[in-house]
């Protein structure tokens, strides 16, 4: 063989060599695709009357998810709203004076006892004139003056009565009754929360992954009746050993592979587990590094969730 063809086939695999040696080596990980569900709970104990979605459907924020019977929910909104009016219709009263039939009533009155107290005016003026003309007797002249007098005093009487009447109760007794009606408004308005609360609504856009219940089943209060996946609630999780671990960082892009998926989907590093996971207990050490697996999670974008979903197996490459 010539030296010329012998330096040729040392020069190719020289070159071969170094692209080799420059290649990234990828770092491949393995593991699935997660999701952290949203549990709607019921409120309160009671049994499920309605259930208006099902296993798999896409609801908006704010439908409908279901309904518990809710009668003493109800029941207690009524009592207090009822109790509140009440209350009211009370302070208004008082604000108020008495009726105008009631009014009328005295005022006649005294109107009345003022026309006899002018009648004995007259008579007391008539007597005093005759006394001192000795016409009548002075008995007779003081007891005409007294009359006039009582009937004076309780035509007054009379006459500020009807004012009295006019008026509304003591501002002091009139703050006690709106204290108890500040009070009865605030059980009111909390009662009307709790009545909200027997119907459960999405708390965003989501799809109904799983529900627990039927109607006519008796659901405790804080048990999930249904399970929501929020699209954007679905993650990566995948495991990396102890040497791995140390080139991830929180933001790094991964690239998940799927099977039956051309094109890998880019996602976002979010947590990154402090513990080692699924291991035997071997001492923390550098020579014992390959032997601690810690569990990562990464995120997507919105756009790509929807080829994916909880269960699925990946491949992670977080060598880019």
């Amino acid at each position: 063989m010539s030296k010329k063809y012998l330096f040729f086939i040392a020069a190719l695999v020289f070159f071969v060599s170094i692209l080799t040696s420059c290649k990234k080596e990828k770092d491949l990980s393995n593991g699935y695709i997660e999701a952290d569900f949203v549990y709607i709970s019921a409120y309160s104990n009671g049994k499920i009357e309605n259930v208006y979605v099902s296993k798999g459907d896409q609801v908006k924020k704010g439908t409908k998810l279901f309904k518990l019977e809710g009668k003493k929910e109800y029941a207690n909104f009524d009592m207090y709203t009822q109790a509140a009016n009440g209350v009211n219709f009370y302070i208004k009263d008082m604000k108020k004076g008495a009726r105008p039939d009631k009014l009328k009533l005295w005022t006649n009155i005294a109107e009345a006892i003022k026309f006899i107290a002018e009648g004995t005016g007259i008579g007391d003026n008539m007597y005093t004139s005759l006394e001192k003309d000795r016409a009548v007797s002075y008995k007779d002249q003081q007891k005409i003056t007294h009359i006039h007098k009582a009937a004076l005093k309780m035509s007054q009487g009379l006459r500020a009565w009807a004012e009295f009447q006019e008026l509304s109760q003591r501002p002091d007794k009139i703050a006690a009754v709106e204290s108890l009606k500040k009070i009865l408004d605030t059980q009111s308005n909390y009662s009307k929360w709790e009545m909200e609360q027997v119907t459960q609504t999405a708390p965003k856009d989501a799809f109904v992954f799983d529900t627990f219940f039927r109607e006519g089943e008796f659901a405790q209060a804080g048990k999930p009746v249904i399970s929501l996946l929020p699209p954007e609630n679905i993650k990566a999780v995948f495991f990396v050993d102890g040497k791995v671990v140390n080139k991830v960082k929180l933001g790094n892009k991964v690239l998940i592979n799927l099977s039956n998926v051309i094109k890998p989907i880019e996602a976002t590093v979010s947590y990154i587990s402090p513990n080692a996971e699924y291991t035997d207990p071997f001492i923390y050490s550098l020579k014992n590094n390959k032997k601690y697996m810690y569990l990562i999670e990464a995120r997507f974008n919105s756009s790509d969730n929807v080829k994916l979903h909880p269960g699925q197996p990946i491949e992670v490459d977080i060598s880019i």
